[in-house]
């Protein structure tokens, strides 16, 4: 009896740190995200939108956005339209942050399902506490490095976690579908992962992820070739944005130059920059991060897999050296892959917020990948076993390298849960000044509008309306069109 009260006191220990956990990872987003305001883009949007026919000016827009602008998928641009959140609306409504709050609960809930569906039917995580642990670290290691306030905290920049989510979820079904052979789970990896290559930078990762599926679960050659068909419905996704007739004028538009050989050696030099800049930002800035993945590589030293020894043992280390290799492979490739169209379209490796966010998100899933399994393979070839000792001495060890690496030299105060905790009331300040300025303008009885404020404190969580003093800026126009003004300027008082 004793014994089995023992084993339910430390589930709700285990639970209950688990939920505190989570507690400080999400509730710092889910308290400032509802602070988020409009800008620049959203603004053009909802200028072109008429609310009395909503829809059919959705349709409008979105074929402008799909011939001018390069947008992806059609249907996707109408659906922006439509829960654009200020058209037709003041721009003092909660709307965008209500909006913007949901789409991050879409963005964790999905990322949790990638990850529960790759521990249960590819890793076969046998050890639920293992496990748990893993899906939190996992879940954590993405949203605990910079604050990017173009995907979480702005509604046109959220397009990008969208389709992230998109991806996790074709990720998870795709995972559901060769661990339980279920045709449901076929059909919605398929149509998924389908609309996902419709917008570039998320199509390679989709095709390299199928085939490092498929090529773990095929027998021999005939059925891995026949299982290639489904790539043709991949291809055709990425071929609806290749083939858009916006897709030249977005190029202008960002400065993108032609694809000659020149230029798109060029752009490999850039994509591995900006990967090499974004490792190197997190090792510097961002440490809690490769404290959490080197967790991820012990974990994968103490897991154990479902199958029997006698499988374990005639799977053989030259299987777990496959795995290993091919993920490292395709993985890095998926990754380089993902990020090389946008350096190719801005001709640049200096890159917006929300890119990134694309450019850490791949690499950091990409790493926890690389980690465990390395834990994985080290753990079969070198026969680790672990014991209590041992526990104690590596979650002591840990403990202080991590107080070391990131309490002495204060560097978790820049991952991002802790950040946007420490500046929830700059946040919110922020907020309402801005507010009050687009109101003032909104409200204002003059056709040309000149608002005089002190300058704001920019929080760097928030993204700012980007309006500027120059009343020809495109955001100030934008402005302008949406709230019937002739001209909207802001003249900042020191």
């Amino acid at each position: 009896m004793e014994f089995e009260v023992s084993e339910k006191l430390k589930k709700i220990c285990f639970v209950t740190v688990l939920i505190l956990l989570y507690t400080g990872l999400f509730l710092p987003y889910l308290i400032s995200i509802p602070y988020s305001l409009p800008a620049s883009d959203d603004f053009s949007m909802a200028a072109g939108i008429e609310t009395s026919i909503r829809l059919l000016s959705s349709v409008r827009f979105a074929n402008y956005a799909y011939t001018e602008l390069g947008g992806g998928i059609w249907i996707a641009k109408v659906f922006e339209c439509l829960l654009n959140p200020i058209a037709g609306r003041s721009v003092d409504t909660a709307a965008t942050g209500i909006t913007l709050f949901l789409y991050f609960l879409i963005f964790v809930l999905s990322l949790q399902f990638f990850f529960r569906s790759l521990f249960r039917y590819e890793w076969k995580m046998k050890t639920t506490l293992l496990r748990e642990i893993l899906l939190f670290i996992a879940t954590a290691i993405p949203l605990s490095g910079a604050v990017y306030n173009e995907v979480f905290y702005w509604f046109s920049g959220a397009t990008y976690g969208i389709f992230m989510s998109l991806f996790f979820l074709y990720g998870g079904f795709l995972f559901c579908y060769y661990g339980t052979r279920e045709k449901k789970y076929l059909c919605l990896f398929v149509i998924i992962g389908t609309l996902c290559c419709m917008n570039l930078p998320y199509s390679l990762p989709v095709i390299m992820l199928y085939l490092t599926v498929i090529l773990k679960y095929s027998k021999d050659r005939k059925e891995f070739f026949r299982k290639l068909i489904l790539l043709v419905l991949f291809i055709c996704g990425a071929s609806v944005y290749l083939l858009s007739p916006g897709v030249k004028r977005r190029s202008e538009l960002v400065g993108s130059a032609d694809l000659s050989l020149k230029n798109l050696l060029i752009a490999c030099r850039n994509d591995v920059t900006v990967l090499l800049m974004r490792a190197f930002e997190i090792f510097t800035r961002y440490p809690i991060q490769i404290y959490m993945l080197l967790l991820v590589f012990l974990i994968g030293t103490m897991g154990r897999s479902k199958g029997s020894a006698s499988e374990e043992k005639a799977a053989g280390i030259k299987k777990s050296i496959r795995q290993f290799v091919l993920y490292l492979i395709f993985g890095g490739v998926a990754v380089f892959g993902a990020v090389y169209p946008v350096v190719l379209g801005y001709a640049s490796s200096s890159l917006p917020n929300r890119i990134c966010f694309l450019a850490d998100t791949y690499l950091m899933i990409y790493l926890i990948g690389v980690m465990y399994l390395l834990g994985c393979l080290l753990k079969r070839t070198l026969h680790i076993k672990w014991t209590r000792p041992g526990y104690v001495a590596a979650a002591f060890l840990f403990v202080v390298e991590l107080y070391t690496g990131t309490v002495v030299n204060e560097r978790f105060l820049l991952s991002a849960p802790i950040r946007i905790a420490a500046d929830l009331s700059e946040i919110k300040a922020e907020h309402d000044a801005w507010t009050g300025i687009l109101l003032e303008a909104e409200r204002s009885g003059e056709r040309d509008v000149l608002i005089r404020h002190s300058r704001i404190n920019d929080t760097g969580v928030l993204k700012s309306p980007d309006l500027w003093e120059d009343e020809t800026w495109w955001v100030n126009r934008a402005v302008g069109r949406y709230m019937g003004k002739d001209s909207v300027k802001i003249t900042w008082s020191e």
